[in-house]
């Protein structure tokens, strides 16, 4: 299992913990690190399991230490993972804290087993955490010690410690213990523990109250738009190093009440005072930047963008006097430093845990529109390909808080989230397993595999299990209707809540299993085919959902082969120590098709850039965001590929594209097409490149942005239009039914000498 997942699934939210006070102060052992004490279910007291499939149990026969061990083994083949956990508080002192204890396995053959050990912050979220994934224990193996040691940070709030096992196989773990800076662990001297701010404070129920009394007119609209804009604008460019994170957000929620009922000018002025009030009460020169911004702020770069902030300094929107404040900030020393926003690894911004305020998918009002004025601002100040949307964005507060605030249920909030999405035009910038939204697709697919070719819904194929449905459709038939709605119809529904770069990835998304075109709350339905200049309905029996994650970004086909003196490569199918063999095996070939219609499985650009390359050159450039003045974009450093030395190949490289080609194999199209002779042949790519950005919102929103800017050398743009085609080439339906792939085709009649 991937780390990533493995740690996603050991995040509150993913798994239930209680902080469990069966201490017995006479054992010795307060948090029975040893597991002696029992409780009436014969479990270790204190300790919780985390995954239902596994069984949990005392052991009085394996053990290492004392009377017993806990053992853990998977009951159930569909489960994943089991886990043992148990929450502490955290140390009032220390640099580093270490799990030490003995495991001993038996048949951990597919997944690993080991101890594991998170802090997280007041607001429930990771700060450090390892769970021995890189190096856990696997197969069958006796008692022996192991240890996993963090930093321990100053904001951590709460510490989970425990082992796990993933996959099959039997885990045991005894005596285990807890050291601080190489000592025991003192129950007596922890830090005190800050509850997290709740939808229920007092605060956050009077400001949705304040917001729900009636619907807004139009001064109030402008007037939270206004909040909305000096509320983020505050955010980012001021440090609030007296402020905890959720504080900030107490600054809103206070203002909103007032700012509501506020009716004249002065009034209103006087709310937005405030805001500016409590972004300077701070002590200065505390909260230097993160490390990993030093690298930007040590070198000049040269600038694509500044920053826009909106209507906050035009004349006439704000008081004169507030506008002063405003400039003042903007061009303070300390601008930049804020506690929400980290440059990434490579620059992209990280957008630090936020308190989420719980997991109810329909919010109250306030918390609603916190998460629209928290989304707009991360847009407005972080994303790289901001002037893109011209100014669009600026009006997109005005039209979009009256929705916010008086959406009706969760299932509105989720549409207006996904519309609001859907305006940044990213294909990284879906949401992400909403559960609302996925309940409006409904439980079932249509049983058959399609996408648009020629402005038509066409069939392309079907699911092994369907024989009854390959009797009646055959490929290349055209669904002109679905239980008598045309589909151009469906189409114009469900486009607006299809976040993707161009409409080519909008159509790819929409009739994937995830899509709302192929979805159906319905067991059967009636499909309109149009056949020889007539509509032929036809009765189908749909089929769950579950039953076809065939993923869309891996080509059913071999890593690499050779057919006479073409080679073939499919990225989705590379392993890492292919490179040597495929050399050997397609080195002496005419030419090469890569088929980009995928997700790389491995990183290419540069391994195979070398290998295809006998020259280094740039094959890209990039933006990010300058994290010393929110807002701004600025250039880096290109990247360059290809080998002056050592082998290479000869031939011609041939690269196949469509709207499946996205992100990383965006990117490594671009590395490719910069070898002299290369080709790219196909159609609009999905447009969407550039590190990911995660953000988590609340109501169970999780969406994400491409995090930094990737333009070709000569600065020409790849967001939303996709890599560059050379030979573009469309599948027709007359190809679909006759089982061709036209893209393959016309890469083979380059290679021999076609056009």
């Amino acid at each position: 299992m991937p780390v990533k997942l493995l740690l996603k699934l050991l995040v509150p939210g993913y798994l239930f913990l209680i902080l469990c006070s069966a201490y017995n102060k006479t054992s010795g052992d307060p948090l029975n690190l040893d597991f002696e004490l029992k409780d009436s279910l014969q479990h270790p007291s204190g300790w919780m399991t985390g995954s239902a499939g596994y069984h949990y149990v005392l052991d009085d026969q394996v053990k290492h230490h004392g009377n017993y061990s806990l053992s853990l083994a998977r009951e159930n083949d569909a489960a994943h993972y089991g886990t043992a956990t148990r929450e502490i508080g955290v140390p009032a002192g220390g640099d580093t804290i270490e799990l030490k204890g003995f495991l001993k396995t038996s048949g951990v053959n597919d997944g690993f087993a080991g101890l594991w050990l998170r802090e997280d912050d007041e607001l429930g979220q990771p700060l450090a955490f390892d769970n021995m994934a890189n190096r856990g224990v696997k197969g069958t193996s006796d008692w022996k010690e192991y240890s996993i040691r963090l930093p321990l940070s100053r904001d951590a709030n709460t510490i989970f410690i425990g082992a796990l096992v993933v996959g099959p196989g039997r885990l045991w773990v005894d005596q285990l213990q807890l050291e601080v800076d190489g000592k025991p662990y003192d129950i007596r001297s922890l830090k005190p523990y800050a509850k997290p701010r709740t939808a229920s404070d007092p605060e956050i129920l009077a400001a949705s109250v304040s917001l729900s009394s009636s619907a807004l007119k139009k001064d109030e609209i402008r007037n939270l738009s206004n909040l909305a804009a000096i509320w983020g604008f505050l955010k980012y460019y001021r440090p609030h190093t007296g402020l905890p994170k959720t504080d900030w957000d107490s600054v809103l929620f206070n203002s909103i009440p007032a700012l509501m009922k506020a009716r004249e000018s002065h009034s209103v002025d006087i709310v937005f005072e405030s805001l500016v009030a409590a972004a300077s009460s701070r002590e200065e020169n505390e909260n230097a930047l993160p490390s990993s911004n030093a690298p930007i702020a040590s070198v000049a770069l040269q600038t694509k963008s500044q920053p826009d902030f909106g209507g906050l300094f035009q004349t006439g929107n704000l008081s004169p006097h507030l506008i002063s404040e405003l400039d003042a900030i903007r061009r303070h020393p300390d601008n930049g430093k804020n506690k929400f926003v980290e440059a990434g690894r490579n620059g992209n911004p990280s957008f630090s845990f936020e308190n989420l305020y719980g997991n109810d998918p329909y919010p109250n009002t306030a918390i609603r529109l916190l998460a629209l004025f928290r989304y707009w601002n991360i847009i407005q100040y972080y994303y790289p390909y901001r002037p893109l949307l011209k100014d669009s964005w600026n009006s997109i507060l005005p039209e979009f808080i009256p929705r916010f605030v008086s959406g009706a249920n969760k299932e509105a909030y989720a549409k207006t989230f996904a519309e609001l999405i859907g305006r940044v035009h990213d294909s990284h910038a879906g949401i992400f397993g909403n559960a609302v939204l996925d309940s409006m697709k409904g439980d079932f697919l249509i049983p058959f595999k399609a996408a648009f070719i020629e402005k038509n819904l066409v069939v392309t194929g079907f699911f092994n299990q369907r024989a009854d449905v390959k009797s009646v459709l055959h490929p290349g038939d055209i669904i002109f209707r679905i239980d008598g709605v045309p589909v151009d119809s469906l189409v114009r529904q469900w486009l607006p809540l299809t976040p993707a770069s161009n409409y080519a990835a909008q159509l790819r998304d929409m009739t994937s299993a995830d899509g709302f075109l192929l979805r159906t709350p319905q067991k059967t339905i009636v499909a309109g085919v149009l056949r020889n200049g007539k509509i032929i309905d036809i009765p189908l029996s749909t089929m769950s959902k579950t039953l076809s994650r065939e993923n869309i970004f891996v080509i059913d086909k071999p890593a690499y082969s050779l057919t006479g003196d073409i080679g073939y490569i499919n990225p989705s199918r590379l392993k890492e120590n292919d490179f040597d063999s495929l050399r050997k095996k397609l080195g002496s070939a005419k030419g090469i098709i890569i088929d980009l219609r995928c997700y790389p499985s491995v990183f290419m650009p540069f391994s195979y850039g070398g290998w295809l390359k006998s020259s280094v050159s740039p094959f890209v450039k990039f933006t990010s965001m300058d994290f010393r003045e929110p807002g701004k974009i600025v250039f880096k450093a290109s990247a360059e590929n290809g080998a002056t030395e050592g082998e290479h190949y000869r031939g011609k490289p041939i690269i196949l594209v469509n709207s499946i080609t996205q992100s990383q194999a965006e990117y490594t199209t671009m590395a490719f097409q910069s070898v002299p002779g290369a080709i790219v042949v196909g159609s609009q790519t999905a447009g969407a490149d550039g590190d990911v950005s995660a953000i988590t919102l609340p109501g169970q929103i999780r969406t994400a942005i491409s995090g930094l800017g990737v333009y070709y050398p000569d600065g020409g743009e790849t967001q939303r239009v996709g890599v560059r085609i050379d030979v573009p080439v469309q599948p027709t339906m007359e190809g679909i039914r006759q089982g061709r792939d036209e893209l393959l085709e016309k890469a083979i009649e380059i290679i021999q000498g076609g056009k």
